[in-house]
């Protein structure tokens, strides 16, 4: 029984422990930011592929708001904000 409690409080202690949690969060806002570059990636691909131009400008402007990956896309300075500099620049500050 009393081992019992000890793993229980050992258990809580790791579901809040701040620095813990913060590490899950700054690992999750990366995973995060690699799938949206994946997509990014895809898009650039049908882009290449479409003919149709309508649905070629509405691709590359999906493209502009998920922006580009700042370390390791060669990231050119933009003055438009795009989903995955924003989601890799709050994982950045993020500081377990």
């Amino acid at each position: 029984m009393m081992e019992t409690k000890k793993l229980i409080k050992e258990k809580l202690n790791e579901e809040f422990n701040p620095h813990k949690r913060l590490s899950m969060v700054k690992a999750v806002m990366q995973r995060c930011a690699n799938h949206l570059f994946d997509a990014y990636r895809e898009i650039d691909i049908a882009i290449q592929y479409c003919d149709n131009p309508i649905v070629r400008k509405k691709l590359e402007a999906v493209r502009t708001l998920l922006g580009n990956d700042i370390n390791t896309a060669g990231y050119m300075d933009s003055e438009t904000p795009s989903v995955i500099t924003n989601i890799q620049a709050i994982a950045k500050d993020v500081k377990p």
